[in-house]
């Protein structure tokens, strides 16, 4: 009986060890704020993540990776996972992408707000 008891406790213990160590996912939507190609990270509603060259957008798969697809003020659906310090984007869809004026007013918002 106690060899039982040992046996079921350790495989609970393995298993929600598992459960545990498995990453969370979110999903969100939002306009990017900034784009940083060479580190793969781009901020949303003043988070940072990750978005690898790996992504292509959700509708058009043969398009190249979504980080080069993305401008300031572009609005996303996305979803990824949370294993670590930053969290990982996984899948994009385009939902609105802003007008060459719009952009450069976003970009001299931005200016003013850093000066």
């Amino acid at each position: 009986m106690k060899k039982f008891l040992f046996i079921f406790v350790s495989v609970c213990g393995l298993w929600m060890a598992h459960a545990s160590a498995q990453a969370q996912t979110f999903e969100a939507t939002g306009a990017v704020q900034d784009i940083n190609l060479a580190q793969s990270k781009i901020r949303i509603d003043d988070r940072t993540y990750l978005l690898p060259n790996s992504v292509t957008e959700s509708l058009l798969v043969n398009a190249g990776p979504v980080i080069y697809q993305l401008q300031i003020g572009t609005v996303i659906a996305f979803s990824g996972t949370e294993s670590g310090s930053i969290a990982k984007i996984e899948s994009v869809a385009i939902l609105l992408q802003p007008s060459p004026e719009e952009v450069q007013e976003l970009l001299r918002e931005r200016a003013n707000e850093q000066n």
